[in-house]
């Protein structure tokens, strides 16, 4: 068991941090009628996983993979702990552009996002045309189609580089008002 006055100035908030507590104590279960951050922040990271239609648990397997990369690397605790937060974090604030990405689109805008994100170089024009003609206004007239296509070229890149932008602003309110810095 480590120092106690450590185990004091790392555990955060009510019931104490579960990572530092596990760290500085070796338990990892939370008194009764609490609930870990952990657990918490898993429980969002998978319905982030849901919002953005990847496969379930991909931002736990992120921090999974994560975590061994930082002992890897000599990471002290405090910022292996950081880490861990922020990585089943990365997601939370997907579902911040959403509703203007689906009035661009006027379809799944799940699926459309998950093909763009994953499988679209936002530089090559002719792949960036190939995925609008795969998902935008689907079923609707060739001039609403045309003029849905005319609004994402001019205003597709800033819109996505702000859907991006508050994707990460939405996280990092999460984790403030959760007492993570």
């Amino acid at each position: 068991m480590s120092d106690p006055s450590v185990q004091q100035r790392e555990v955060i908030g009510p019931g104490g941090d579960p990572m530092v507590t596990a760290l500085a104590t070796g338990r990892s279960h939370p008194p009764p009628g609490e609930v870990r951050a952990a657990d918490l922040f898993g429980a969002v990271s998978l319905a982030a996983d849901l919002a953005r239609g990847v496969p379930l648990e991909h931002v736990l397997r992120s921090c999974y993979m994560g975590m061994p990369l930082a002992e890897e690397l000599g990471l002290p605790a405090s910022q292996r702990v950081e880490l861990y937060y922020a990585e089943l974090l990365m997601d939370v604030g997907c579902t911040a552009w959403t509703s203007q990405l689906a009035a661009f689109l006027v379809g799944d805008e799940i699926l459309a996002r998950q093909r763009f994100v994953f499988f679209v170089d936002p530089a090559n024009p002719v792949a960036v045309l190939g995925w609008l003609r795969q998902h935008l206004a689907l079923g609707a007239s060739t001039p609403r189609r045309a003029r849905h296509a005319f609004e994402f070229l001019v205003h597709g890149r800033a819109f996505v580089r702000a859907g991006f932008r508050n994707t990460c602003e939405v996280a990092q309110r999460f984790a403030q008002r959760m007492g993570r810095p």
